[in-house]
């Protein structure tokens, strides 16, 4: 797993979690190397780094949100995957680059939106939702990229879970769960190079292991998708 600092500001000090930095620590290492792989070319060198780090490991031991049987299978997966590398880089353009037709397109909005439109509802409320609570992460700054893709997401999970940790259950039952869990679904079935199936099914016994543990029940949002 990647060296991930524990530091958090006076905000999470005061929070639900205090005295459970182990699992904020969890919740921001996984979601900062699935945000990692789920938002960077595989050609950048963080995300060759995540992804490395991904094929070494031993999920039973150093991932620690999941089920432990999905944990060995998306492994399995991500691993096979990464000994082709120059599939795994062609699966991700086809996948979140295009400019073919996406079987599992990366943004909330295609699949809460009526119109399913990429910037629709869900990437408005998210904004909505991080001025309402000051949030401003630096990978957010960008107003052409949206706001609501499943990496994106991740990434402002972990800098919640850092920063503003009473705000994780908000953020995954209001902005992630209602349609990650269909996306990730489509990602893995569609995908035809076992990196990335494996990536899908490592994040959503991630996220269905984190939705037990902190009780979140998700929204019950209509998917158009």
């Amino acid at each position: 797993m990647a060296d991930i600092a524990t530091a958090h500001t006076e905000d999470s000090m005061h929070s639900v979690y205090d005295g459970d930095f182990k699992m904020l620590e969890s919740v921001h290492c996984c979601a900062l190397i699935l945000g990692t792989i789920f938002s960077s070319s595989p050609h950048e060198p963080q995300c060759r780094q995540a992804i490395d780090g991904l094929d070494a490991m031993d999920p039973t031991e150093e991932w620690p949100l999941g089920n432990k049987e999905d944990l060995v299978e998306a492994s399995d997966l991500i691993q096979k995957g990464a000994l082709d590398y120059d599939g795994l880089c062609e699966e991700y353009g086809r996948q979140f680059i295009g400019p073919e037709h996406f079987e599992a397109p990366q943004w909330a909005s295609v699949y809460l939106d009526p119109d399913s439109i990429v910037f629709g509802c869900a990437h408005l409320e998210l904004r909505q939702w991080m001025r309402t609570h000051r949030i401003y992460p630096e990978h957010t700054s960008s107003t052409r990229e949206a706001a609501d893709s499943f990496g994106k997401e991740m990434l402002l999970l972990a800098w919640i879970a850092d920063r503003k940790p009473d705000l994780i259950c908000d953020l995954v039952a209001n902005h992630i769960m209602p349609w990650a869990p269909r996306y990730l679904e489509l990602l893995r079935t569609s995908s035809r190079q076992p990196f990335w199936a494996g990536a899908a099914l490592l994040a959503s016994t991630f996220l269905s292991s984190l939705s037990k543990s902190l009780g979140i029940t998700p929204a019950t949002r209509k998917l158009f998708r």
